[in-house]
């Protein structure tokens, strides 16, 4: 049917022009771009070692900008039965010109397959959506989505064994041992 051909997209926006992010589910954050910058500025304590990284906002935006919702609900159904007049969580953004474009979530639902989902609307259009149980849980992690992320483990440089990290600690025997089976292997 031709709903099946409608893009699912939730959101319409320019990431450059969001000066603002409001998420607002389990926790509230708040993130605001201070000239070149990005600083949250709530919650006003952070979480212990927590590293945060201007450039996971434009990951984020991104995210955001593509995501898409699982179906069209058809027939919508009114807000107060979405539970969208009293929404369990929003993903708010506010750009240059004060406009604020905004995510909202309403009730949980399930899907043909039963599969746990959430009724959302975007401001693509005025349609009701459904999206995946782990896209607001996401969302509940606040202040975490922006947090820096670990290096990745560093295999093959440096560490003085050849590049193979975590052989150190082997007793001086074994890690030969395996050193010499470790550069024997073909490795294609």
């Amino acid at each position: 049917k031709l709903a099946d051909y409608r893009d699912l997209g939730l959101l319409a926006f320019d990431p450059e022009q969001v000066r603002k992010i409001t998420v607002n589910a389990a926790k509230k954050t708040v993130v605001v771009k201070q000239g070149a910058e990005w600083k949250v500025t709530e919650p006003k304590e952070l979480p212990p070692g927590f590293e945060f990284d201007g450039g996971q906002v434009m990951s984020q935006l991104s995210m955001l900008k593509a995501l898409k919702a699982g179906r069209l609900i058809e027939p919508a159904v009114p807000d107060a039965q979405s539970g969208l007049n009293k929404p369990t969580a929003t993903v708010e953004l506010e750009l240059e010109d004060k406009t604020v474009v905004a995510l909202r979530f309403g009730k949980e639902t399930t899907n043909d397959k039963g599969a746990k989902e959430f009724f959302v609307r975007g401001n693509a259009d005025k349609a009701l959506y459904a999206l995946g149980e782990f896209q607001k849980k996401r969302f509940e992690t606040g202040v975490e989505l922006f947090r820096k992320p670990k290096p990745p483990p560093n295999f093959g440089q440096g560490g003085g064994m050849g590049g193979m990290q975590g052989l150190e600690n082997l007793p001086p025997d074994v890690r030969k041992k395996l050193e010499q089976q470790l550069r024997g292997m073909n490795v294609n």
